[in-house]
């Protein structure tokens, strides 16, 4: 089902307030799609959700690990109801805050992923990792392999120029990552339509 639009900073302050006022525990969170890039000035659009991967768990030697929710904490998701409300949302959408990509920690993430992630801070107990330039780009190329994406995904892809070596590195990552095995013809059209037809012949085709 279709998001309306958000005010996306609106909505992640009024988030980390209530979840303060609710004292609840901080939650970290790894962040993905049109939320992670916009936070983050790679591209100028709107989004009408934010994409949860899953939460980021520190290990006693400070490493990050991802760790995956079925559903989102009992008092996570309450808040977000109640800023759904606040904010004027359709109650009966599927929420603004969600774990739509959670199935995607079920892959293999590109190498190094969670070292790049970039922390935001949203009041004390709210604290979204959004993922790097560079993992986004992956995912985008991913994204755009599939037949029924939306044009959003290529628009991004776009907004990221990414460099010819980029798109190489995207493309090879995007093969290992996939849950299902990728069409290489699929890859050679979204970097022809980049301008990089050529960068497809040096990614190997699956065996």
């Amino acid at each position: 089902m279709a998001h309306p639009q958000i005010d996306l900073h609106r909505a992640l302050e009024a988030l980390g307030e209530r979840l303060d006022a609710a004292g609840a525990p901080p939650f970290e969170v790894a962040v993905c799609g049109g939320a992670a890039l916009i936070l983050q000035g790679l591209a100028d659009r709107k989004t009408g959700d934010v994409d949860v991967l899953g939460q980021l768990v520190r290990r006693t030697d400070g490493v990050g690990e991802l760790h995956k929710w079925s559903r989102l904490p009992d008092l996570l998701r309450a808040e977000v109801q109640r800023v759904a409300q606040d904010l004027g949302l359709d109650s009966k959408a599927a929420p603004w805050f969600n774990l739509g990509p959670a199935g995607l920690l079920d892959c293999p993430l590109p190498e190094g992923m969670v070292g790049r992630l970039h922390p935001m801070r949203f009041g004390k107990s709210l604290v979204l990792h959004l993922l790097d330039r560079q993992d986004l780009l992956v995912f985008k190329v991913w994204a755009c392999t599939d037949r029924a994406a939306k044009p959003q995904h290529f628009e991004d892809l776009q907004q990221l120029r990414p460099s010819a070596q980029e798109l190489e590195a995207a493309g090879r990552a995007a093969l290992a990552f996939s849950p299902w095995p990728l069409n290489h013809e699929r890859i050679q059209e979204l970097l022809t339509r980049l301008g990089h037809g050529d960068v497809a012949l040096r990614i190997p085709r699956p065996a």
